[in-house]
């Protein structure tokens, strides 16, 4: 088995984590559930925590991931697929 450039492994966490913090975003949102809410039932200190993995800079613990699938009314299947389907999802063409 080949193994895989640094580069290459970074791009794809970077990926991933874009991908986890749309997911928490739209099911936040549509729970209508505020930054700070989330933050406070994940123990974390304060919104920014929250604000962070949203927009993919903060990766989301392995451990975390049931607690947030429980919070936004998914499974862990569910989220993971919803996950898997926005990281590998190809960018939209920009219309002109």
């Amino acid at each position: 088995m080949q193994k895989l450039p640094n580069e290459t492994i970074a791009q794809i966490h970077r990926i991933w984590d874009r991908a986890v913090g749309k997911v928490i975003s739209a099911e936040r949102r549509g729970l209508k559930i505020s930054q700070e809410e989330l933050g406070k039932y994940m123990g974390w200190q304060n919104r920014s925590t929250v604000s962070r993995i949203e927009r993919g800079i903060r990766p989301v613990a392995i451990r975390e991931i049931p607690i947030l699938a429980r919070l936004l009314n998914m499974t862990v299947t569910q989220m993971t697929d919803e996950i898997y389907r926005q990281a590998t999802a190809r960018p939209r063409e920009v219309k002109k």
